[in-house]
């Protein structure tokens, strides 16, 4: 028969076989590069193993959803060649509540250099390193051996089980997310693994990026005392008055540069356009028209008469999303971490939350500690590895309702 110390023992034992379900998914290069990416290969392991765990598993490319691809959030200008989303379902018995666990392995692309390869995925004092260890392969693996654990040990629930494995997640995608809502993989309860440092999140940000392209025309050398506000120098004014914004979230600032490389002999001029690139966040309760006004404005109040600026949309408007601190799904991701009695929280970033209301399905942000995200030596800390599958055993228990087992002997 199934009991809790059956699922803790075989969490126990089979600890290492996390591990190395990570180090695998990290070693698949599946880069995000708009428009393409590149993550068939892992999502060929994904739904390897949802199959073994005895799941019903869907393979399909969000550009397959014709309900997305008409939806006002759908983000154009994607290509899904060779790209699918993976969504298995271990159906129980009826009567109980379904539980939705979602992760996505697209990374963004490996530039730079560090100690650890990018697909490696190095195991060090306790860390594991890789491109995308932290954001979010680690969260896919939890899931996937938490599935793994429910099967081997004959777990009878009421609800289904859902996992699922979307693409083109970062840089705004969310395309994937949208195909899994609008193909039909719905639930009563939703987990987000993003990294939160183990912190059970009801909310988080949205944002929007933007890129400046300014232009006003070269401007010689000012022999005569004259010559005007060039290209670099509104940029730099926009940039201090962007700096200068009292926001609630942060504004972060990418690229300042000039748009020419003037050779020697040129140099007393000045450049004729140039490039600034932003990403502004925003807290639950601002809307597209807020943000916009308020990022226009301060630009429009420091750039000079005859100088031109290009606004270009470098994202998808990320609305921000709050579950409520009181839902039933907040509540139950942390008791099943031992949490209870945690404070109210908010991931301090954006993501694809803010999809999951599409379907009305209520989404909770939980996910592993790490660091250097998006950068060289990206890390998850093993241990949250170990806690955060054992999270998701007890959570689908609870949530999905166990209605008896199998015999396990």
């Amino acid at each position: 028969m199934w009991s809790a110390e059956r699922t803790d023992e075989w969490l126990r034992s089979h600890r290492q076989d996390l591990v190395e379900l990570t180090r695998e998914l990290v070693a698949f290069a599946s880069e995000n590069r708009p428009p393409d990416g590149n993550e068939g290969p892992c999502q060929q392991l994904v739904a390897a193993r949802l199959h073994e765990t005895g799941a019903e598993v869907d393979v399909f490319r969000p550009d397959e959803v014709e309900a997305a691809m008409a939806h006002p959030l759908w983000w154009p200008g994607r290509s899904y060649e060779g790209r699918p989303c993976v969504v298995g379902r271990r159906s129980g018995a009826g009567g109980g509540r379904s539980l939705l666990l979602s992760g996505h392995v697209d990374v963004v692309p490996a530039l730079g250099e560090g100690r650890h390869g990018f697909w490696d995925g190095d195991v060090e004092d306790g860390r594991l390193y890789g491109r995308g260890a932290w954001d979010m392969k680690a969260g896919v693996a939890c899931a996937l051996h938490a599935a793994r654990c429910l099967a081997e040990c004959d777990v009878a629930l009421a609800g289904d089980v859902i996992i699922e494995s979307v693409v083109d997640e970062e840089f705004g995608g969310a395309n994937g997310t949208l195909a899994a809502r609008l193909r039909g993989h719905h639930a009563d309860g939703a987990v987000l693994s993003e990294p939160t440092g183990m912190t059970v999140c009801h909310a988080t940000r949205g944002g929007i990026q933007y890129r400046l392209n300014v232009a006003g025309g070269a401007l010689g050398m000012g022999f005569e005392g004259g010559g005007g506000p060039g290209a670099l120098t509104t940029l730099a004014r926009i940039s201090a008055a962007l700096d200068d914004l009292p926001r609630d979230a942060p504004l972060l600032q990418y690229l300042l540069r000039s748009g020419e490389e003037l050779p020697w002999g040129t140099a007393e001029g000045l450049p004729g356009d140039g490039v600034l690139e932003f990403w502004a966040e925003i807290t639950p309760g601002t809307d597209r028209a807020a943000v916009d006004a308020e990022l226009r404005s301060a630009v429009d109040a420091v750039v000079p008469e005859g100088i031109a600026v290009h606004w270009e949309q470098r994202t998808r408007f990320l609305e921000a999303a709050d579950v409520g601190a009181d839902s039933p799904i907040v509540q139950s991701m942390r008791a099943a971490l031992g949490k209870p009695d945690a404070a109210p929280a908010m991931a301090p970033f954006a993501c694809d939350a803010f999809i999951f209301a599409v379907d009305s399905t209520p989404v909770v942000i939980c996910g592993p500690r790490g660091g250097n995200a998006h950068a060289p030596d990206e890390w998850v800390l093993i241990d949250d590895l170990y806690s955060l599958s054992e999270a998701f055993v007890r959570l689908a228990i609870d949530w999905c309702g166990e209605v008896g087992a199998d015999d396990g002997n």
